[in-house]
């Protein structure tokens, strides 16, 4: 195992993140609110997987597409 490996997927975990909090909170349209608390989750992630909870409709799905092409 390379030394470095864990230190990289942090540092590209963070753009990911930032770049999930950025697509869904600068749209206040793309953004899912949890009913009851009124909180704010744009996602989950774990080591191997990630849940991004956004609004379904045409304009989310091509932005959010677009991020993902860009990472």
């Amino acid at each position: 195992v390379e030394p470095l490996s864990p230190v990289l997927f942090l540092v590209v975990a963070k753009f990911l993140g930032r770049g999930l909090n950025h697509l869904l909170s600068s749209n206040s349209r793309r953004c899912f609110v949890f009913l009851g608390g009124g909180s704010f989750i744009p996602y989950l992630a774990f080591p191997d997987d990630i849940i991004i909870f956004m609004t379904c409709s045409k304009e989310c799905l091509e932005a959010l597409q677009e991020f993902l092409l860009f990472y």
